[in-house]
């Protein structure tokens, strides 16, 4: 990778997703206030949109990157803004008046059919089936990761926190300095978000950010060389997501309704604050890449490995504080 590049553009990105992040904050906390219920994790009205923040300062290092140096624009970034952009509008209209779950659902069906298309499906998905069954399966496999990703953001630092981990991940992995430039805009955005909070992504980010999560791993797989360190650092997080709706299939409860039952959610309500949560998260994403990025496949299933093993330890905690999996109402 173009390293000086790179790292000019994450800090550039720490810039760019502080002060966007900021501005949208000054608005955010006059007309978009997040009120706590029993799912939520703060106790306090605390503004929400914050998204927009790192997605608009992330849409300025695009036009950057094309302009300072277009050979190092991979994937080309006018693909992700054209497939993010109409998603991050419906987020932004769900944040600020609320929308029908279909209508958000197809909106996310539209993106990530946009995002499938343009990337191609994984160059070994194709090796064991046709192409329209295997693009039609990465289309639903992309929603879910938008999906968990908006379910996974409900913590101060957590879900921002891991994905720049990832970012950064992804860009030494695949030479591409606009996923740094990402993770640094999001780096950012942590600053007004790591906890206490003064501002929320959002379902305008959280949305849009899965959209991106799902681009890096498509673009991982439809390498001929299938580079494992995303895929290993993705365990942590979103394993969270599939255990956790598997559990809660099993206990007949309606999987699509929101909850309050992820690991990292239990483990709060189990007495570790924000800060500890978030921070443990991040470094096991840090382990799990690291051990894809030494060892490749190999890697990645110790890495699957350490996931069990930390799933483990924490269902223990929960269980000796007597945390329940469903948060009681009220």
């Amino acid at each position: 990778m173009n390293w000086p590049l790179g790292l000019g553009l994450l800090a550039l990105g720490v810039i760019f997703g502080f002060a966007a992040t900021r501005l949208v904050l000054i608005w955010a906390a006059r007309s978009l206030l997040d009120m706590p219920c029993h799912r939520s994790s703060h106790t306090r009205p605390t503004p929400r949109g914050g998204g927009l923040g790192f997605l608009l300062a992330f849409a300025a290092l695009c036009g950057l990157l094309l302009l300072l140096a277009p050979e190092a624009a991979r994937p080309h970034p006018l693909g992700l803004l054209l497939t993010v952009g109409p998603l991050a509008v419906v987020g932004w209209l769900d944040d600020r008046r609320g929308l029908p779950r279909l209508t958000r659902y197809l909106a996310q069906l539209a993106a990530a059919a946009g995002l499938v298309l343009w990337l191609g499906p994984p160059l070994p998905l194709l090796d064991v089936m046709p192409l329209l069954p295997a693009m039609l399966l990465c289309v639903v496999t992309v929603t879910a990761i938008v999906n968990f990703t908006n379910f996974l953001d409900g913590m101060d630092g957590f879900a921002g926190g891991v994905a720049a981990v990832l970012l950064l991940l992804a860009g030494a992995a695949f030479a591409a300095p606009l996923w740094w430039g990402l993770a640094g805009t999001l780096l950012g955005f942590l600053l007004l978000n790591w906890h206490p909070a003064r501002i929320f992504m959002g379902d305008v980010g959280s949305t849009a950010l899965g959209l991106l999560l799902a681009a890096v791993l498509l673009d991982s797989a439809a390498r001929p060389g299938f580079d494992w360190p995303v895929l290993a650092a993705g365990l942590p997080f979103f394993g969270d997501a599939v255990y956790t709706i598997c559990r809660r299939f099993l206990r007949r409860e309606n999987i699509f309704e929101a909850h309050h039952s992820h690991v990292y959610q239990r483990l709060m309500r189990a007495g570790l604050g924000h800060d500890a949560v978030s921070l443990r998260f991040i470094a096991l994403t840090l382990l799990c890449g690291g051990l894809g990025w030494v060892l490749g496949a190999s890697g990645a299933w110790l890495a699957l490995a350490c996931c069990l093993c930390a799933l483990a330890l924490a269902e223990a905690r929960i269980a000796a504080a007597g945390t329940p999996f469903t948060r009681p109402r009220g």
